[in-house]
């Protein structure tokens, strides 16, 4: 037993003898810490000498605080610093072991910059002030550098440049640009294997600017700034893809990249071919753009160059001598938006494809999902600059029953084609000839072609004579077709066109005013027309409605949208004279006052029909039971309308065109016209001081479900107008009825707004204000100014 105490009190000796030992040569984790926060190197720094509390920065003079751990002995921490949040390392005083060093070292600050400090090892501390950086790049590609462009001079790393508006950055010799910077700003940043060669600036201070890039990859980048405090912006999808160029010799070989150099000059992006090759044709998108054969004095390239800012290609010959080249653009009708290549417009179902400086058609098309349609191909280097469509429906759908396409070409000719029943045909010959027309001035001296333009203007093959030309006589095939002495209103004329759908002549004189020319083959040769009258208006075919019909006739048009509302459009030289459902006569018409258009809609579960009238008015039917009720009387008085322009003038009524929209009586003022007030019954309507976001108009309409007035802004946003019209009389005091109207009390010129109801005008009921109608811009409403066929029956003599 005693052995065995003794053999215990042994161990207990040694252990305890053992920790005593232990603690002697092992501090306390406290002391540790602070025995290692006061041995720790500076980071980057491969001495082991024991430093102070703060460790000097490279390359600086500040001092900053240790880091949390030391760096293992023996070991070369590199030191970072952060560029926009990227963490960078550092090339001063450090060295990276060989079998350690990274196949792509991001970009260090050069010897002799400054570059802040990290302020935190995630490295996204901001930058006080930005320099150009490099880095060595083991890739054998050179010495990356972050180009600052808001410096203007050269530095050790790159080249600098101004030549007027431009200022080019070269990067020395084995340097590359890995990114484009603004002081802080961050506006580019290399993609691995394709950094910058060269970069371009134009422009200073307020006005625009661009950024051009050239790569590695022999593509370009280009940045757009509108403006000062505007946002820099990439541009570069907006421009033609070089990589769809191609390069051909002889016998139409594929010139490589060996046999040309690429090269940003100023903001030319430029192939310049080497001496002894010669390109014989350039295509872009498999498309000829250049050949040998084009042009004798261009039959020998020396480069092709695309205009950054312009996006405009052009040649230079050996000669030295330059020239645009155009584009041959395939248009597809399927298309609702402008590109770079031609703007697109939508109005009043009429579309229209314009192309852009430099731009042609060679092919129109309709792309469908087993095989696209070929409507029409470029001849004989015939090419069309503006195409217009119009289609019954007013929508450009495969399923379209008719439509005319009509091509301004490139001599100034047109080609016209009728679409039905899937099919196109070319209906050119079955239109007057416009080159048999002659224009004569003073003295009958005949007019130059560069004495007037011509265009397509709503289906309407038009001549807009030049400011100060006067024209004075007009003849087709040998024949007198118009004189300045014809018409008293019509003595001086600004345009003459030919109405594609219809085949009529018209003028317009200086009032707007358009006066159609009545022609029709003379009895001995049925091939040349001449002068019927010019006095009176053709008499236009009377047409029977039946609202029960479901299909387009030779007399009018019909449309049913996927919303169910019905439309009925007169073709041309038709108006409606009576609207029925089978036997029940729905309206007639009266005192030669006739339909232009009739619509039918379902609005909250009741049923209206309009019938839009050739004298800018309507007449609003409902459906009651089984029979339809004339409700016009219940509907504000268009009439009573008035418009007026600067100082207080008043609008002419070719100043707008009037349509219905959905269920909604529209006015729209044309392009250029600036409504500044609007009355009604001599009070006032709307100004443009109401709503700063409705002081500029494009129309005025009148919901005819729930009798209420909208005005749309140039942003085609609507705004009800809430104003309270029950004490509004006429000027002669009477009502629509013809009854004496209620006597407004003094001084209520102008009506004030209502809050949650709005009173009938001539009541004394209130109603809900209602929701604002459909939004305009319905394709398949035509107007009464411009029916698609350049007319403006509004004030036709």
């Amino acid at each position: 037993m005693k052995k065995w105490i003794i053999s215990l009190n042994l161990l207990f000796y040694i252990t305890f003898l053992n920790q005593w030992n232990f603690a002697e040569s092992h501090p306390t984790s406290s002391s540790r810490a602070g025995q290692s926060a006061g041995t720790s190197r500076a980071r980057g720094q491969t001495s082991t000498h024991k430093s102070s509390s703060t460790t000097p920065e490279i390359g600086t003079g500040t001092k900053v605080k240790p880091s949390s751990h030391p760096a293992s002995s023996g070991s070369r921490s590199t030191p970072t610093t952060t560029t926009s949040g990227c963490t960078q390392p550092s090339r001063a005083g450090s060295t990276i072991p060989a079998k350690t060093q990274p196949a792509k070292p991001t970009s260090t600050p050069t010897s002799g910059s400054t570059t802040p400090t990290s302020q935190s090892s995630s490295g996204t501390g901001k930058s006080q002030q930005r320099q150009s950086i490099t880095s060595t790049n083991p890739g054998n590609e050179g010495t990356l550098v972050t180009l600052d462009i808001s410096k203007s001079k050269d530095t050790n790393q790159l080249d600098y440049k101004k030549d007027g508006n431009f200022r080019t950055y070269t990067p020395k010799p084995n340097h590359l640009f890995t990114k484009i910077v603004k002081k802080d700003l961050d506006l580019w940043t290399a993609k691995p294997e394709d950094h910058g060669l060269k970069a371009v600036l134009m422009g200073s201070k307020k006005e625009p600017k661009f950024l051009a890039l050239l790569l590695q990859s022999g593509n370009f980048l280009l940045l757009y700034k509108s403006g000062k405090n505007r946002p820099w912006q990439d541009i570069t999808t907006s421009r033609h893809d070089v990589n769809k160029l191609k390069f051909l010799g002889e016998n139409d070989t594929v010139l490589t990249s060996s046999d040309y150099k690429v090269d940003l000059v100023d903001l030319l992006f430029t192939y310049t071919f080497n001496s002894g090759v010669n390109c014989n044709k350039i295509t872009y998108d498999d498309t000829p753009v250049w050949t040998h054969t084009d042009d004798k004095s261009f039959q020998s390239l020396k480069s092709i160059a695309l205009d950054l800012p312009s996006n405009q290609f052009s040649v230079t010959n050996t000669s030295d001598n330059k020239k645009e080249l155009t584009t041959k653009v395939a248009l597809d009708i399927n298309k609702t938006e402008s590109t770079n290549e031609f703007d697109y417009t939508d109005k009043n179902g009429v579309v229209t494809y314009t192309t852009k400086d430099n731009h042609v058609f060679d092919k129109v098309f309709k792309k469908r999902i087993i095989r696209n349609l070929v409507i029409w191909e470029s001849k004989d280097n015939l090419y069309a600059r503006l195409a217009s469509i119009r289609f019954t429906k007013g929508i450009n759908t495969l399923d379209s029953k008719s439509g005319i396409l009509a091509l301004l070409l490139t001599n100034n000719t047109f080609t016209l084609f009728h679409h039905f029943a899937g099919t196109w045909k070319d209906i050119t010959s079955d239109r007057h000839d416009i080159t048999n027309l002659k224009f004569l001035g003073e003295n009958d001296v005949e007019l130059k072609s560069s004495d007037y333009s011509v265009t397509i203007v709503f289906l309407s093959y038009t001549y807009l004579f030049n400011d100060g030309v006067k024209c004075k006589k007009i003849i087709y095939d040998n024949n007198m077709l118009w004189s300045h002495t014809d018409n008293s209103n019509f003595s001086e004329i600004k345009s003459f066109s030919l109405g594609l759908v219809s085949n009529n002549f018209y003028v317009i004189n200086n009032e707007n005013e358009s006066k159609k020319l009545e022609f029709k083959p003379t009895p001995i040769t049925a091939a040349v027309t001449t002068l019927e009258s010019v006095t009176k208006p053709a008499v236009p075919t009377k047409v029977t409605l039946d609202i029960n019909a479901n299909h387009s006739t030779t007399e009018f048009s019909y449309s049913k949208d996927p919303a169910g509302v019905v439309t009925f459009i007169p073709n041309d030289g038709h108006v409606f004279s009576k609207v029925s459902q089978g036997t029940k006569v729905v309206w007639q018409s009266k005192d030669d006052v006739y339909g232009t258009l009739v619509r039918i809609k379902v609005s909250k579960n009741f049923k209206y029909l309009v019938v839009l009238l050739n004298n800018n008015m309507f007449t609003l039917f409902k459906l009651d039971g089984n029979n339809w009720t004339n409700i016009t009387s219940n509907r504000h008085d268009v009439s009573k309308l008035k418009f007026f322009g600067d100082n207080d003038n008043e609008l002419k009524s070719t100043d707008y065109s009037v349509t219905i929209v959905f269920l909604s009586y529209e006015i729209t003022f044309n392009d250029g016209v600036k409504c500044k007030k609007i009355t009604y019954s001599n009070n006032l309507l709307w100004r443009p001081t109401d709503d700063p976001k409705f002081g500029e108009i494009k129309s005025l309409s009148l919901g005819l479900s729930k009798d209420k007035f909208f005005v749309k802004n140039q942003f085609d946003g609507l705004k009800k107008i809430e104003k309270d019209f029950k004490h509004i009389t006429t000027p002669a005091s009477q009502s629509r009825s013809g009854k004496p109207a209620n006597t407004p009390p003094s001084g209520a010129t102008e009506p004030h707004k209502s809050s949650s109801t709005t009173p009938e005008i001539g009541t004394g009921t209130k109603v809900k204000p209602s929701s604002h109608p459909a939004r305009s811009g319905s394709k398949s409403t035509p107007t009464t100014q411009q029916k698609g066929d350049g007319t403006q029956p509004s004030r036709t003599s």
